[in-house]
């Protein structure tokens, strides 16, 4: 967290590698795969994402910038690959996780607003948050976080760098 101009050169490689780089590349090699299994159904990927990729936020130049380009590589492959893969971004809202407590520690316009957040009780749980996404997709037909319909055939999804096949439930 800091102003652009002020950001360690290091922290900033670090938040493009978790942010973008990393997951960029895994949706690449799994594309690849997917094609080369030339697999009935669909690959479904669930981008965890954040309000912060659609909206810049002072002091957050590198988070917003790099969710943003994640979430912006996900619409292209779904673009370049409309048949046979479907991407849903989910926003989990503001959560009271170990990220969240190093906002409120940080200097930066909007630090008070987050503290805000914490002291009012409006930080939702990690833990409830993942059942409402993972829950939904891993049942073939039911809707998912986003109320999008799975299809009843065999689907590859992808939630936050797991894969899980929702006809065996099985973990690549």
């Amino acid at each position: 967290i800091g102003a652009v101009g002020t950001l360690d050169g290091a922290a900033l490689v670090r938040a493009a590698t978790v942010n973008f780089v990393s997951p960029m590349l895994l949706v690449n090699q799994l594309q690849e795969l997917c094609g080369k299994r030339k697999q009935e159904g669909r690959l479904t990927i669930i981008n965890i994402s954040t309000g912060a990729a659609n909206y810049p936020i002072a002091g957050w130049g590198a988070y917003c910038s790099t969710k943003a380009a994640m979430k912006m590589f996900l619409d292209v492959l779904a673009e370049d690959a409309k048949d046979c893969v479907r991407v849903i971004h989910v926003d989990p809202g503001v959560m009271d996780t170990g990220m969240q407590a190093s906002i409120r520690a940080a200097d930066f316009p909007r630090q008070a607003e987050f503290q805000g957040y914490k002291d009012q009780g409006r930080l939702r749980r990690p833990e409830d948050v993942a059942r409402e996404i993972v829950e939904p997709a891993r049942s073939v037909g039911r809707s998912s976080a986003t109320g999008v319909r799975m299809p009843v055939r065999p689907t590859w999804t992808v939630i936050a760098s797991t894969i899980v096949s929702a006809r065996s439930g099985a973990y690549l």
